[in-house]
């Protein structure tokens, strides 16, 4: 037997489904971001 079945809440789900996405995504950018070659023009002072 075959039902249908109708899910209001659907469109919330695929939405948090996307911020987990969304969030991963940022967290493998910002690790590599932070943790990668440092690039900054600062030469430190002789004492």
């Amino acid at each position: 037997m075959l039902t249908v079945n109708y899910d209001p809440g659907r469109g919330v789900k695929y939405a948090g489904s996307g911020l987990v996405v969304v969030g991963i995504f940022t967290m493998f950018y910002m690790r590599a971001y932070f943790f990668g070659p440092r690039r900054s023009g600062h030469v430190p002072q002789p004492a």
